[in-house]
């Protein structure tokens, strides 16, 4: 769908725009991007680098426009064909297996009707997902993707390209747009990242062949690179020489700190010096928000809690985002979520509650509110959680009355009256909630009255929102644990003993199966992002 006769610069000239790709046997996932790009760009101009499969067909049957390059061991070469090639006066570059959301597309539309300046490049959000679900936890950062098609504007460096130095050098202004790009999961696939590992290796060492010294994006690069092929070891030594090589307080300085950190997670055997990395971190990065929050979980695992508390606070109050590192979407609500939690197991409940209500004032976040829910129901009283489903969907009642449902069973489960906590939490499940309030509490109760089978079910789609929550897999653990014991006692015994899991019991006293309040694995930040390339 063409736009020109609507896109217009500030000063009324009209506006073409190309969008960009360079590509390799894409195949697989280049249909969806050029069906993407279609919908906003004049033209879709694929540079086709030696493909050997479908990929060239494909864009030609989509309408691209197909230009061949030889291919020469260099991505900048390859982006600067591309906009030698273009015939738009603007340029948005996407990867092959990207995509534009269509508020992005109608966004961008927008913005290149009238609001976009031609002395200014802009920078997207490149958005991953760790999952296909839609709640997977998404990380992004800030890339320049849309800029003018100038002749001083060009990509530098066979790997890790970048257009940034050339937009300084051109007197070009940086601006950003709340539009997203949206990656391919595929970037979280092993083999994908081994093979992309190798390639840049490769690459790299043709770089260090030519260059009298080495800067920090070559190391950062190398870090990344060896993350992809797994060689910890190798990684963590090029990202402190990434640290060394870059300037001071500079985002590359923090971006090879993230990734030496993640380095050290990898591999147990450097898991030790994280804490002592992270505060050298601090040293030149004291608001950063990932830092913080990585110090408060060290610190929380340690059992120094009043510490943790204190890194989370400052999070909360003063942290900061560097935008051109990955970083996670829902940065604020984990903030507010770690500080929450640490202090309700300093048993400063109250105080966690003041926190949460500003944080769901703040950021009107479902995860939020989801947390205040469960918190609440943890009373074993449904009136002050329903109040607040009836204030925050008052334009939803569907919705809010199937959420009703959910609390009523919660509340039934925390008083261990669970047949009647099961009767709402399925009339819910059954008429389609899949709210990981729902599918925790549900798991709960039926592991408590001994249906584990239907209890796996009702795990496995929670497992797919959560993977690695930690009451989830405990609840696993259980169910493991009871059926193995289950088989035994039949081979013993010959027979078919009853083996269903039962809630505990200690002489008349009857032990409560509610899960404690914890903090679910990953709200301390994991530097997850770090050595993913676009």
């Amino acid at each position: 769908m063409s736009m020109s006769n609507k896109k217009t610069d500030q000063d009324g000239c009209s506006v073409r725009l190309s969008a960009l790709l360079i590509v390799r046997d894409e195949a697989d996932v280049i249909e969806a991007t050029i069906r993407s790009a279609k919908q906003l760009a004049d033209e879709v101009l694929v540079v086709d680098t030696g493909s050997t499969d479908d990929t060239v067909e494909i864009a030609r049957r989509l309408g691209a426009r197909v230009e061949q390059f030889q291919w020469c061991e260099d991505f900048s070469a390859a982006r600067n064909f591309a906009m030698d090639k273009a015939k738009g006066d603007w340029v948005l570059w996407l990867n092959a297996g990207e995509h534009l959301p269509e508020e992005s597309v109608h966004f961008l539309a927008e913005a290149l009707s009238g609001a976009i300046r031609p002395d200014t490049a802009y920078a997207l959000n490149l958005e991953l997902r760790e999952g296909e679900h839609p709640q997977s936890p998404r990380e992004q950062r800030a890339s320049f993707r849309l800029f003018p098609n100038l002749p001083d504007i060009r990509y530098t460096g066979r790997v890790r390209e970048t257009v940034e130095p050339s937009l300084i050098l051109a007197s070009m202004q940086g601006d950003a747009l709340p539009a997203r790009i949206v990656c391919h999961t595929r970037q979280n696939d092993p083999s994908f990242r081994w093979q992309r590992g190798k390639r840049n290796l490769a690459l790299l060492e043709l770089v260090a062949g030519e260059a009298t010294s080495l800067s920090a994006d070559y190391w950062l690069a190398k870090g990344d690179a060896n993350m992809d092929l797994g060689d910890w070891t190798s990684a963590a030594a090029a990202y402190r020489q990434a640290i060394e090589n870059a300037d001071r307080g500079a985002p590359r300085m923090l971006e090879a700190y993230y990734g030496l950190l993640a380095a050290c997670d990898a591999d147990a055997s450097m898991r030790d010096l994280m804490l002592t990395l992270a505060l050298e971190a601090m040293e030149q990065f004291p608001l950063d928000v990932q830092l913080q929050l990585l110090i408060g979980g060290i610190l929380q695992a340690r059992g120094q809690l009043d510490l943790a508390i204190r890194s989370f606070e400052i999070a909360v109050r003063h942290g900061q985002v560097e935008l051109q590192t990955w970083h996670a979407v829902d940065i604020a609500e984990r903030c507010v979520t770690c500080l929450v939690l640490a202090l309700r197991l300093a048993k400063r409940d109250e105080e966690s509650m003041d926190v949460l209500r500003q944080g769901v004032d703040a950021l009107d976040s479902l995860k939020l509110r989801r947390l205040m829910l469960d918190l609440l129901v943890r009373t074993g009283s449904p009136e002050e959680p329903i109040k607040l489903l009836h204030q925050w969907f008052a334009d939803e009642p569907t919705l809010c009355a199937v959420m009703e449902e959910v609390v009523r069973g919660a509340c039934r489960a925390v008083r261990q009256d669970w047949r009647k906590a099961l009767g709402h939490l399925q009339t819910a499940y059954l008429i389609g909630c899949t709210d990981p309030l729902c599918l925790r509490w549900l798991s709960f109760v039926l592991v408590a009255i001994g249906e584990t089978a239907t209890a796996r079910g009702v795990l496995t789609e929670w497992q797919s929102i959560e993977p690695n929550h930690p009451e989830l897999l405990a609840l696993l653990a259980v169910i493991e644990q009871d059926e193995s014991q289950a088989a035994q006692a039949k081979s013993q015994e010959g027979d078919k003993t009853d083996r269903r899991f039962r809630v505990d019991t200690k002489g008349d006293k009857t032990e409560s199966v509610i899960p404690p309040v914890v903090l679910p694995e990953g709200q301390s930040v994991p530097i997850a992002g770090v050595g993913m390339a676009d």
